[in-house]
């Protein structure tokens, strides 16, 4: 733990040591509390470097041209505020619930942004007028679930995948599932929760140094979508890599997504009423936050999706 002398604290009060002898000087503990601005920079990807500094508080992102957010983003257990407004942003990443529901954020802004929304939206939207402010942290909508191949592509059978289909030119409005949606894999051959060789291999090649190099060492006939995969696979490392959010394991080729529309308003415990009266009506934007969900098997989806009877939990 690092000390730091304070020369301007009040002498005339008697502290005791440990060893029980008087000291003039005051010893306190240094917590650090990072504040980092990179508005304008052109941003288009975010350094999964920053998301490893725990003592991070504040990290604004504004007026850049970011189009995603990486999942390791929900290691930021001490951020207070994060601004994202003003970028290419089509979702966030399900991870960032971490950081509204288990760490200390209080102060969330994410528009403008160019989010999905979903075919119902309106609705839903004029619902929050009549919520108690005290229903932030919940899901209220979700989209079907697409299941991927082994080599990241789209099952045939499965709906378009949120975050490659829905680009910055549209569509703009993802169909939400139907109440009390249950998806199921699309083949009725048994699933399992075991790695594809692929997934293993590209595993291992993130380990490897050479992994910026590993494209030229490939042979005139390896499969088209290696390249591709191994560009992946360098991407999610750079992220600070991505884990499952049904199983937690970490992967680099997803194998399921969907869309979770989640209320992302950050609540204290010490906002008064007033204050929780206003808030409420500038918050109703981050109330509707499309949250990208991802799984590494076939196994790795709810059971259920826009339940009528009770709300989703995490």
């Amino acid at each position: 733990m690092i000390h730091q002398t304070l020369p301007g604290a009040d002498r005339s009060k008697n502290h005791t040591s440990c060893s029980g002898s008087s000291s003039p000087a005051i010893y306190c503990p240094i917590l650090p509390a990072l504040r980092l601005f990179l508005s304008r920079n052109l941003l288009e990807t975010i350094p999964g470097a920053i998301c490893e500094l725990e003592a991070l508080t504040v990290l604004s992102l504004r007026n850049n041209n970011l189009r995603t957010v990486p999942a390791a983003i929900g290691k930021l257990l001490n951020l207070k505020e994060l601004n994202l407004s003003f970028n290419k942003l089509r979702w966030l990443p399900y991870e960032i619930l971490d950081l509204v529901k288990g760490g200390t954020l209080k102060n969330l802004i994410v528009h403008p942004n160019l989010f999905l929304e979903s075919d119902d939206f309106d609705k839903r939207h004029s619902e929050l007028d009549d919520q108690s402010i005290e229903s932030s942290g919940e899901v209220m909508k979700a989209s079907h679930v697409t299941f991927l191949n082994i080599d990241g592509s789209r099952h045939s059978s499965s709906p378009p995948a949120p975050s490659r289909d829905y680009t910055l030119e549209g569509p703009y409005l993802l169909p939400a599932a139907p109440p009390n949606y249950k998806p199921s894999p699309p083949t009725s051959d048994q699933v399992s929760r075991v790695p594809s060789l692929m997934e293993v291999a590209l595993r291992a090649c993130t380990q490897s140094p050479q992994l910026p190099q590993l494209d030229d060492l490939l042979p005139p006939d390896c499969p088209e979508s290696l390249p591709t995969l191994l560009a992946l696979a360098r991407r999610v490392k750079t992220a600070g890599g991505q884990t499952c959010t049904m199983c937690k394991r970490s992967f680099i080729i997803p194998r399921t997504e969907w869309i979770e529309w989640w209320d992302c308003t950050p609540i204290g415990d010490d906002i008064t009423d007033k204050e929780a009266g206003f808030k409420q009506e500038i918050d109703l934007q981050t109330s509707h936050i499309p949250l990208l969900r991802r799984g590494c098997s076939w196994q790795c989806y709810p059971t259920t999706l826009n339940p009528t009877a009770t709300p989703s939990t995490r």
